[in-house]
């Protein structure tokens, strides 16, 4: 499997996706959406799910994110994002998702810089969610 940056799959494919992802040597870094419909409601789940500190803004934020995604010098060198239920947030405010699809892309960027790989998969029911198992 050769993930792109980002990728939109469907909810049900995201335990065989997890297990072709980990068997490709990735990391995973799970953030389930099930319920969250603005960007207060992400900070704070991302702040339970990831244990990082809340946030009050979209650039404290970015860099929590950052913190929490990167690998820790013992998982290797690849990470996966898996962002669950993440059409739950597009329905509320779609605006927060766009600013979390791009945060994540700018992490992945930047994650390449120092010859890191990060890529996002958001997962979610409905017609722009493919299946990939």
């Amino acid at each position: 499997m050769r993930p792109s940056l980002f990728q939109f799959v469907a909810q049900s494919d995201a335990d065989g996706l997890a297990r072709r992802l980990e068997d490709d040597g990735y990391v995973l870094r799970r953030l389930d959406l099930g319920g969250v419909g603005s960007a207060e409601e992400l900070w704070s789940a991302t702040s339970e799910q990831l244990d990082i500190p809340e946030s009050r803004g979209w650039d404290g934020y970015a860099d929590y994110l950052w913190q929490a995604i990167l690998p820790d010098d013992d998982e290797g060198e690849k990470v996966a994002v898996l962002v669950e239920h993440a059409d739950e947030l597009a329905d509320e405010d779609m605006n927060a998702l766009a600013l979390l699809v791009d945060t994540l892309a700018t992490i992945g960027r930047g994650a390449h810089g120092q010859e890191l790989q990060v890529v996002a998969f958001y997962l979610g029911d409905g017609p722009g969610y493919s299946a990939v198992t």
